[in-house]
């Protein structure tokens, strides 16, 4: 049973995810923890930073109950929530990665559906609401982020605990034809309407989800603004979409230093345009399909060939290792990666060649 701590306590934020912003790292030394980047840190890191709380997410196997803020730069403290290392293997890996990753972005021939994968998430959803639920004081905002956590929402909310719940979204939602797919759709959508407000990427987003939730959950629906009403209380699904400080951008890429560095990289690469891609090595940010583009285009523009570069920086997938599979079993995103390096080399030698 979940507990919530009742300790009287000025309104915080809690943020929730899957991953915190550090990492244990090990080295010569022992374990080291540092600073991590990516896009979930970077986007949230201002609210926590001016409105006070914590982070509550899994480190690793080897971090303490709380790292106090100071940790690695960070200015607010990070709660741990604990997890086997089968728990990861087939919570995240498993559930999160091989069923929900390739469902939400509507590949539903890559979703490996097993019923240890679920059962590992709904443990491990039990453990981040358990860690949740001690941290929280009356009035706190708790706001949980994406497909990871869909359970936590509806677990805080059976265990009264006292705070403000909102869930983001990060990634697409599909439609009820594709979401309808998995058994355990019902449970998921039920999840996720134990928030105040769940906020989505774009409408589409928030229209597929609410059109889920009429047809699984035969709820009503009311508009302006989207709403489920659920008995005691209504739910918003609204469109908030998260993105880059564009004018920060911009105003780097303007500054008489980053223009000269661009100009001395156009002149070691001897072309008169550069274009660069920057993305996870993942089967969902089509980058075969980029390189084929790029190398249809200067199959027909011959007259662009050695004027023209595409720089494509492939960042590592953000698992740190292979999903265990039967024997058999294929993991479509741990080979992407060896098959996207193969593709980059023929487009690189055929575009030096000057085919």
């Amino acid at each position: 049973m979940l507990r919530s701590n009742t300790v009287p306590a000025m309104s915080r934020l809690l943020i929730v995810s899957n991953r915190a912003p550090v990492e244990l790292a090990r080295d010569a030394d022992g374990v080291r923890i540092v600073r991590t980047v990516g896009g979930l840190a970077g986007a949230v890191d201002d609210a926590l930073r001016t409105l006070g709380g914590m982070w509550i997410a899994w480190v690793g196997p080897h971090a303490g109950e709380e790292l106090p803020a100071g940790t690695a730069g960070v200015p607010y403290p990070i709660r741990a929530v604990r997890l086997k290392d089968r728990e990861v293997n087939d919570y995240y890996n498993g559930f999160a990665n091989q069923v929900l990753w390739p469902l939400c972005h509507t590949f539903p021939s890559l979703v490996r559906v097993q019923a240890a994968y679920w059962n590992a998430y709904r443990k491990a959803n039990e453990r981040f609401a358990a860690a949740v639920a001690a941290a929280a004081h009356p009035g706190d905002l708790v706001w949980i982020h994406d497909f990871h956590l869909c359970l936590v929402p509806d677990l805080l909310r059976s265990a009264a605990v006292p705070a403000r719940i909102g869930v983001f979204w990060h990634v697409p939602f599909p439609p009820p034809s594709v979401f309808g797919i998995l058994r355990w759709r019902g449970e998921l959508l039920r999840g996720l309407l134990g928030a105040d407000v769940i906020g989505f990427q774009t409408e589409p987003d928030a229209a597929n989800f609410l059109a889920s939730v009429r047809q699984f959950l035969a709820l009503p629906i009311v508009d302006n603004p989207p709403r489920v009403v659920i008995p005691g209380r209504e739910v918003r699904a609204i469109a908030l979409p998260i993105g880059i400080d564009h004018a920060s951008f911009r105003a780097q890429g303007s500054e008489p230093t980053a223009r000269a560095r661009a100009a001395r990289l156009r002149e070691t690469l001897g072309v008169d345009v550069l274009m660069l891609g920057v993305d996870r090595l993942d089967y969902t940010k089509g980058i075969p399909e980029r390189l084929r583009a790029y190398e249809r285009f200067l199959e027909r523009h011959a007259e662009w060939r050695r004027r023209i570069c595409l720089v494509q920086v492939a960042v590592p997938s953000r698992d740190r290792g292979r999903l265990e599979l039967a024997p058999g079993e294929a993991a479509e995103n741990c080979s992407f990666s060896d098959r996207s390096f193969e593709l980059s080399v023929r487009k690189e030698g055929r575009t030096d060649a000057g085919a």
